[in-house]
């Protein structure tokens, strides 16, 4: 039964990268060049991390707008939560068994929101408790393949970004 299980999961990862993942970035920015009669305006999170007011430039120049860089802020509203708050989630999804159910209607709505409000408060409680997770979030194996797998994608993209840009 567990080898079976872990078969299965192993046949979804596969899929995960062999078929999901056909159609690359690069093909997408292609199709949206050839498609409408403006470039691409291409941004990479990187930029936005350096000097984000230059991004926002990036986007007044290409939309034909202004912006005041003095009412733009850049405090964070909703910052990400820890590596140890995330663990404490993930392991109280799994032993309460809560899914992702298909919310319709208005009691849906409200039981929607009371396992958001209830996820959070774990969240948060998960930030003052001590817990020691000996386990990584993400497996470095796991990241590794990520990586490797978009790798060329990710250069591609950034050729393109480059050779693509009128700004």
């Amino acid at each position: 039964m567990i080898n079976d299980l872990k078969n299965e999961i192993k046949s979804v990862n596969d899929l995960f990268f062999n078929e999901v993942h056909k159609v690359e970035s690069i093909d997408k920015l292609q199709f949206l060049k050839d498609h409408f009669l403006n470039k691409p305006l291409i941004l990479f999170y990187e930029d936005f991390k350096e000097n984000p007011h230059n991004v926002f430039q990036q986007i007044a120049d290409y939309t034909g707008t202004t912006y005041d860089k003095n009412e733009v802020s850049l405090k964070a509203k909703h910052k990400s939560y820890s590596d140890k708050q995330l663990l404490f989630i993930r392991k109280f999804v799994r032993r309460f068994k809560i899914g992702s159910e298909n919310y319709s209607g208005n009691r849906s709505w409200i039981r929607y929101r009371t396992k958001w409000f209830l996820l959070h408060i774990f969240l948060y409680l998960a930030k003052i408790i001590p817990l020691n997770y000996k386990e990584e979030l993400i497996k470095k194996e796991s990241l590794t393949k990520y990586k490797m797998h978009y790798q060329k994608d990710w250069e591609q993209s950034k050729v393109f970004a480059v050779e693509n840009s009128d700004i």
